[in-house]
């Protein structure tokens, strides 16, 4: 229970300081310590490429069309599949008796998930970038939502 508590809180938590979207994306990785640091630059530099590859995915379904015929495709068979009440998993309950329970300030900086989470914004940011879109649009596509 507990290494699944731990698990749960890294991947639904933001791996940022409360004040990051003021300081800047950088804050992340100067908050952690010199070992901190080596983890986060060896996950960011292995993920970054998949990170794009997957993006550009997306956006790429998303410009085709074939994303929104998906959904319409999956709301035609919603009557036979019906999409079930995820808040009644497990994983969403240990995810809210965490989430209860747990002090933001005393939070640190997972330096892997942090790593992880920084190349998909990175890479966010980068498609959109290529793909001509304007730097506000970016910004809220790829940081402010994402944070």
């Amino acid at each position: 229970m507990k290494m699944l508590s731990k698990t749960v809180r890294n991947v639904s938590l933001a791996p940022f300081p409360k004040s990051s979207p003021r300081e800047g994306i950088m804050v992340v990785y100067d908050k952690l310590d010199a070992e901190g640091k080596e983890i986060f630059k060896k996950t960011y530099s292995h993920s970054l490429k998949p990170c794009m590859d997957v993006a550009y995915e997306i956006y790429e379904d998303v410009a085709s069309g074939n994303e929104i015929k998906s959904v319409v495709q999956a709301g035609s068979r919603f009557d036979r599949f019906p999409m079930g009440k995820i808040d009644q998993t497990y994983m969403w309950k240990v995810g809210k008796k965490v989430r209860e329970n747990r002090v933001e300030e005393e939070i640190p900086i997972n330096p892997f998930t942090a790593g992880v989470y920084v190349a998909v914004m990175m890479a966010t940011i980068e498609v959109l970038r290529e793909k001509g879109h304007p730097y506000s649009e970016i910004c809220n596509e790829a940081i402010i939502e994402s944070v």
